[in-house]
């Protein structure tokens, strides 16, 4: 009888794993994005999702970043910079726009190497920072 009650429980609590972690970390959807993402994180509550648009006719890339809340609603009120280091140590600043459901700027990434990328978002009371890497080949 202890072992039917045990195979039960572990039974019952590997079917419980997923439940828990799928509520716990909830994928972005990314189907409404445009561009490649290039990178996710997860600060305080907030999924970011970068993504980069290759423009015509033009010598800078868009960066944008997603950003959705806990209740897993888009932010597009705030107000988001980037600080762009590049592999030549050139740095670029600039002030995303808020454009629907993202926040965008344009950023030169025509050297080939590895770019730092620094992420500053104020949403309400929030202050997000973020940093990664991204390589252009």
């Amino acid at each position: 009888m202890k072992k039917i009650a045990l195979t039960f429980i572990v039974f019952i609590y590997i079917l419980a794993i997923p439940f828990f972690a799928g509520s716990a970390q909830e994928k972005m959807d990314h189907s409404k994005h445009v561009g490649v993402r290039i990178h996710e994180s997860s600060i305080q509550g907030y999924s970011l999702a970068y993504h980069l648009l290759d423009l015509p006719n033009r010598k800078e890339d868009h960066l944008m970043v997603y950003i959705v809340n806990e209740k897993h609603e888009a932010v597009d009120k705030g107000k988001v910079g980037y600080l762009v280091a590049g592999p030549d140590g050139r740095k670029q600043k600039a002030m995303a726009m808020a454009m629907k459901e993202a926040f965008g700027a344009d950023v030169d990434f025509t050297a080939k190497g590895t770019y730092t990328i620094g992420v500053k978002a104020l949403i309400g009371n929030a202050k997000l920072l973020d940093q990664f890497t991204y390589e252009v080949k």
